[in-house]
């Protein structure tokens, strides 16, 4: 699930403000840390 809500985050972001080779990492303290990657997705499509 990690690895599909990476790509689509890779996709969006390359998408929205035209760039290449964008890198999304994986959270290094568990589950919460993703909360502030798709917050800042959310706020962004809004």
């Amino acid at each position: 699930m990690i690895l599909k809500l990476k790509l689509e985050i890779k996709q969006i972001i390359e998408e929205l403000y035209h760039l290449d080779n964008v890198v999304v990492e994986e959270p290094k303290r568990g589950n919460a840390d993703i909360a502030v990657p798709l917050f800042a997705i959310a706020k962004t499509l809004k």
